[in-house]
């Protein structure tokens, strides 16, 4: 595992290095110095994003757009006026760029700097199409009024009832290098999060140590690795490696979320922040943006309705769309059908009634969803008295409420398919089997445990 991390690192170090060079034939500045120039200005973006208070700005967006709402903006003159007063950065720029700094006017040097920034992608204009240049640095004629936005902002999570950032949780960097091969990177975030469960999660994978992870080296690698997400192709993948690939990156993604900015509030409060809580928070993938909801619903359930939906709720669910409903959608692609219902037994989202985390590939999908739902089926389930009126059945939400449509069209079909997952040879197996069998059998659901499934 140590050699395979390493082998990683290096393949982001070149990475970098690929992609800065690019910007290096523009400055006239070598790549090796420009890598180390990534790094100070890293750092100097992630201290500006600190000093610097982000705010909602309404902007004239021409005739088609009268007024547009621009969030988590900053003025370009306070990026400038910030870079002239860190003499962290200037010192920087002035020992990489001897020659350059000899020859600039301190305004140009702020601008070069901020320039640079924005070609790394840490600081962009919201429209994506003004420079911070010396006009900006200078307020000249009003530019440095122009609204930018800090990568480490537009990334950062939101709490309700704030709307989705504009930008996803592993894009708080831009991946810098050319776009990697999929299983090369499902392969890199599998170890990743497998060094991150065995530091920080329980051995039977229903508890998480969310507050340890938030500070560990660990967790920091697994950021860096989830940015190569944003350039990846799926097109290569088979069925199996890609319902793996999506159930790795929802329970990956639920992970990230509740380490960076916590579980949904409980309460009154909780039960609507909970209903926008998994579609609130996303990640870049073939840059494109799936968001919890998109990964459950878009991807592995084919691009059906969530059980929030208008339909699911008034016991239909073919009235409501999926979250995929534009056809150019290009997410559309990687809608998994027909999908296996037993995804429901492998995806975590942070409660303690949820199934426990497991890591999943694609050589071994079958095996691996047959032991999840045999699992949490043995847990979750368990058959009443057989009487003349039939049997109750008692089961989870997901089986009996929330997701039934996907188990069968009434409860002896649920109830049916409950029993192949538990083993038909099992006790638990014959049993439901025979409950299927019995006419008015009926499942009732068991209270959902919403309460975080770790410590934050």
């Amino acid at each position: 595992l140590a050699a395979a991390a390493a082998a990683a690192a290096a393949a982001g170090a070149r990475s970098v290095r690929a992609a800065t060079s690019s910007a290096s034939s523009s400055s006239g500045f070598g790549t090796e110095t420009l890598d180390l120039s990534y790094a100070v200005l890293d750092d100097a973006a992630e201290r500006m994003s600190r000093d610097l208070t982000p705010r909602d700005l309404w902007t004239f967006g021409g005739w088609r757009r009268p007024l547009h709402l621009e969030r988590r903006v900053v003025f370009g003159k306070d990026v400038a006026a910030w870079i002239a007063r860190d003499e962290k950065t200037t010192r920087a720029f002035s020992s990489l760029f001897p020659d350059a700094d000899s020859r600039v006017s301190d305004d140009a040097k702020i601008a070069s700097i901020a320039s640079r920034m924005c070609e790394l992608g840490l600081v962009v204009s919201a429209d994506g199409s003004r420079a911070l240049d010396e006009r900006v640095v200078r307020d000249e004629d009003g530019a440095g009024s122009i609204p930018f936005r800090l990568a480490d902002h537009a990334a950062a999570p939101s709490a309700f009832p704030q709307k989705k950032p504009p930008a996803a949780l592993n894009a708080r960097r831009r991946f810098l290098g050319p776009a990697r091969d999929a299983r090369e990177v499902a392969a890199d975030l599998r170890l990743r999060i497998l060094n991150l469960h065995d530091a920080f999660l329980s051995e039977n994978g229903s508890f998480v140590d969310y507050a340890a992870m938030r500070d560990s080296d660990a967790f920091r690698e697994y950021l860096r690795a989830a940015e190569a997400l944003q350039t990846v192709s799926l097109q290569a993948l088979t069925k199996d490696e890609k319902t793996a690939f999506f159930v790795n990156l929802y329970n990956a993604l639920v992970v990230h979320v509740t380490v960076v900015a916590g579980p949904p509030r409980s309460g009154i409060t909780g039960f609507f922040d909970r209903l926008s809580y998994f579609d609130r928070h996303a990640y870049e993938v073939e840059g494109v943006t799936y968001t919890c909801d998109d990964i459950e619903h878009g991807c592995l359930r084919g691009n059906q309705p969530s059980a929030a939906s208008i339909g699911a709720i008034v016991g239909f669910p073919k009235l409501s769309r999926g979250p995929f409903a534009n056809p150019n959608d290009p997410r559309r692609r990687n809608a998994i059908v027909p999908f296996d219902p037993r995804v429901h037994f492998a995806l975590n989202c942070g409660a303690k009634s949820c199934p426990p985390i497991r890591l999943y590939d694609g050589d071994n999908l079958e095996t691996q969803l047959a032991a999840a739902a045999a699992a949490f089926v043995e847990s979750e389930t368990s058959v009443g008295e057989f009487g003349e009126d039939g049997v109750v059945v008692n089961a989870s939400k997901i089986v009996g409420s929330w997701y039934k449509w996907d188990f069968g069209l009434d409860d002896a079909a649920r109830v049916a398919a409950l029993a192949a997952y538990a083993g038909e040879e099992t006790p638990l197996g014959l049993e439901l089997k025979r409950a299927a069998q019995t006419p008015g059998v009926v499942i009732a659901t068991r209270e959902y445990d919403w309460d975080l499934n770790g410590t934050a």
